[in-house]
């Protein structure tokens, strides 16, 4: 399901998809949030001369940049560039979405406008693919990045990415599940695999919010003024079920699914302390929870393709868990990258700034 947030279904009328939504916000301003603003927070970060020197310093051998989860306009143009012009040896820029209309329409776009006249030839090699399968979109091939064997390539992981796991209120942290998807990265850029010897010496930059404040780091997700994101992102979700799987009504004259009977809900959670020694200390994680609560009674089935079906009676008040955002400490960040396969190095911060890049080698 969380997935389905960053999807360009068309979801009718004046409703945008969820693409459409998601790029909203990394460009909305700041105005109202006091200054607490992620996606600027990180360009930020990213543009400051210290983290190009780091950077550069780090991995100024990889010829190759694949950005995951590149995202629009503004994240190319305000985080990947200033990398990509910043490393002396990068000759490919390689943005990497599931969203195709964000890959071609803007990422690939802004890539190329703003390269133009710049002092070095530097290749855009777009990839339409989902790294949490490791397989293209189209055709369902194994996700092969450019380069020969022997070339280093650096992975961009930015805008709080690492955090798109799936968790009910109340569950079980998905420790497995997010170090799996951050290992995936590892393999996807030695091309699909680390089982044998390292082909080059890899990077990995993973940018995130160690914001540990609930009460703040719930308010950013809080709509400002007259424009709606967050309740139209999240809702909008139950339009896509309706167009995509179908759902009926399971038995004649009780109304249904529907998608407009919804409403949205944050809910805040904190993990459990980071040092169990110290059960007053900093916790390992928040996540602020994006919901649907049903307004109403809802009985409805699902069809399978095998014709298979299952049946959902939701009740007013229900609540579902649309998309989960996360923050770390970060030791439990570099914690969960380590058993990643990942070296992690020294984070790379900026004062007044929650936003963390970590800096990873791509390890057995």
């Amino acid at each position: 399901m969380e997935r389905w947030v960053y999807m360009d279904l068309k979801r009718g009328g004046e409703l945008h998809s969820g693409s459409e939504l998601w790029n909203a916000f990394v460009t909305a301003g700041m105005e109202g949030r006091n200054n607490y603003s992620l996606p600027r927070q990180e360009a930020s970060l990213i543009q400051s001369a210290n983290t190009i020197k780091t950077l550069s310093d780090l991995f100024g051998k990889c010829s190759v940049i694949t950005d995951f989860g590149s995202g629009g306009a503004f994240a190319v143009k305000e985080k990947a560039m200033p990398i990509v012009k910043g490393l002396p040896n990068i000759k490919i820029y390689s943005p990497l979405d599931l969203s195709k209309m964000m890959l071609f329409d803007q990422a690939a776009k802004a890539a190329n406008d703003d390269l133009k006249g710049f002092s070095r030839e530097i290749s855009v090699q777009p990839y339409h693919a989902d790294f949490s399968t490791m397989r293209m979109q189209d055709s369902g091939d194994p996700i092969r990045l450019p380069g020969n064997q022997s070339c280093r390539r650096l992975g961009l992981f930015f805008g709080s990415t690492v955090t798109n796991q799936e968790m009910d209120i109340g569950a079980e942290f998905p420790r497995g599940e997010i170090v799996a998807e951050i290992a995936k990265l590892g393999d996807i850029l030695n091309n699909g695999s680390r089982t044998g010897p390292l082909q080059a010496q890899h990077g990995l930059v993973i940018g995130y919010d160690s914001n540990l404040d609930p009460q703040s780091a719930s308010t950013i997700y809080d709509d400002v003024g007259d424009v709606k994101i967050w309740a139209p992102l999240i809702t909008g979700v139950m339009f896509d079920i309706k167009n995509v799987l179908d759902p009926q009504p399971f038995k004649k004259n009780n109304g249904g699914f529907d998608p407009q009977g919804w409403h949205h809900e944050k809910v805040v959670e904190q993990g459990p302390p980071l040092y169990p020694e110290k059960p007053d200390g900093p916790p390992q994680f928040i996540v602020v929870h994006q919901c649907v609560v049903a307004d109403k009674d809802q009985d409805f089935k699902l069809v399978s393709e095998h014709g298979e079906i299952r049946r959902f009676d939701i009740k007013e008040g229900q609540k579902f868990v649309i998309k989960n955002n996360f923050k770390f400490h970060p030791d439990f960040l570099r914690q969960l990258t380590r058993e990643a396969r990942f070296n992690p190095l020294n984070p790379i911060r900026q004062e007044g700034n929650s936003m963390i890049l970590q800096p990873l080698e791509v390890s057995h």
